[in-house]
């Protein structure tokens, strides 16, 4: 069977049985099966050029690639990935819901397999991108954050948990005046730590203090510096601060060096993420640590199960974080 008859008798035209064989360019999938089939059925010596085994591909869209939380997840995703012969689409949305949009029509229409969705911390009541979710016909999982009412599998943390375990650690060392610094106010994130954050303050009796929590953003931390300036060289400065992020963590530190300040001594500081390069740097931050490469396995294992439709279950794995000690929430006031 030559190449025009095989074209032929799928209806294409010689060049797309050639995109096929050197797998270029986009072809419709039933397209693709059937040129295959015709394909590996021919005596041929081109018949050899076509693999049995066809590259796999996922898509992984993120808020934030120069954040070094996603880093970590993505490692561990392309990790199971290279070990299940999946390649990855990777997506950037700078944090922007209608990037993230764009992003999640554009994979959904791209001849893959499966997605794994990070969402921006503005999206949780986004009702475009819910909508398109009911949309989509490929396997997807989220991992991070959830959107309201939208029931997908997907992997994320206990966040009420982790901040509560860092307020009650702070309080058990002598602190009561305890700041926080956070989100974006309407962020479901920031709703989840400050709940964790109020409800150890209220199980140990101390007031909460409006004035004491930060608003600011998780992505553009520069909004921090201005906040945290005005907390640091107030006389009735916090004892102890809650950083709710790795990237706030680094701009608290950054704060606190300029104020002249010393961590340990003059203030306490605990952080929700544990960043990597302070310890490198030999900057020792007590932190509620999560295995972020872990996790980013465990949810490549989740969308793979749906992709192979091994689990018919809407499935959610919730983390709980543990707490690291080293020595960054004692008092010596």
């Amino acid at each position: 069977m030559t190449l025009k008859e095989i074209a032929d008798r799928c209806g294409v035209s010689i060049a797309t049985v050639s995109r096929v064989i050197n797998n270029k360019g986009n072809v419709k999938s039933d397209t693709k099966e059937k040129i295959l089939q015709l394909l590996n059925q021919s005596d041929k010596s081109y018949k050899y050029l076509v693999s049995t085994e066809r590259n796999q591909t996922i898509a992984v869209i993120v808020p934030d690639i120069n954040n070094p939380f996603y880093g970590e997840l993505i490692k561990g995703i392309s990790k199971m990935a290279d070990k299940h012969n999946f390649d990855i689409l990777l997506y950037d949305t700078h944090d922007d819901p209608e990037k993230e949009f764009k992003y999640l029509k554009k994979a959904s229409k791209q001849e893959i397999n499966g997605i794994i969705l990070m969402t921006s911390s503005k999206s949780y009541h986004c009702e475009g991108i819910k909508a398109l979710f009911k949309q989509i016909k490929i396997p997807i999982i989220l991992m991070d954050r959830e959107i309201k009412n939208l029931q997908v599998d997907g992997v994320f943390f206990d966040d009420i948990t982790g901040v509560f375990m860092l307020t009650e650690l702070l309080i058990e060392q002598g602190h009561k005046n305890i700041g926080i610094l956070t989100g974006e106010k309407d962020s479901e994130v920031t709703k989840k730590r400050l709940e964790g954050y109020k409800r150890a303050l209220s199980e140990h009796e101390i007031p909460c203090n409006p004035k004491n929590i930060y608003y600011t953003s998780f992505t553009e931390t520069h909004f921090a510096y201005d906040i945290l300036e005005n907390v640091l060289n107030s006389k009735n400065r916090p004892t102890a601060i809650i950083s709710c992020s790795g990237l706030l963590t680094i701009a608290l530190i950054k704060s606190i060096n300029e104020a002249g300040l010393e961590i340990g001594k003059d203030i306490s500081i605990v952080s929700f993420d544990d960043v990597k390069i302070l310890q490198l740097l030999g900057i020792k931050i007590t932190a509620a640590f999560t295995d972020l490469q872990e996790m980013g396995k465990a949810g490549f294992d989740l969308l793979y199960k749906k992709i192979n439709k091994s689990s018919s279950l809407t499935n959610k794995l919730t983390i709980i974080p543990t707490i690291i000690k080293r020595g960054s929430e004692k008092s010596k006031l």
